[in-house]
């Protein structure tokens, strides 16, 4: 879920506001939070990017990327989990 303030906001504020987990952006000129994925997220891309990948290569439709998360050299308690 986003966190989006009321405040209008400059560039030059997001830019000097303190670094936060997830990602922040100016959208219409407020700041929105976009925390952090959780596991099952993770969890939840992988299978459909595996699924994906099995129909595009039985059918030779070409490629399918993305990114992916290292979760082996991350501790899984960074995580959140769904609430």
């Amino acid at each position: 879920m986003n966190s989006t303030t009321e405040r209008v906001r400059t560039e030059a504020e997001l830019m000097s506001l303190p670094k936060e987990e997830g990602k922040q952006e100016l959208v219409d000129g407020k700041l929105v939070v976009i925390p952090l994925y959780g596991l099952r997220h993770v969890e939840i891309i992988g299978r459909l990017a595996f699924k994906l990948h099995e129909v595009v290569q039985k059918h030779d439709l070409g490629h399918v990327l993305f990114r992916t998360v290292a979760l082996s050299s991350i501790p899984l308690e960074r995580y959140r989990t769904a609430s």
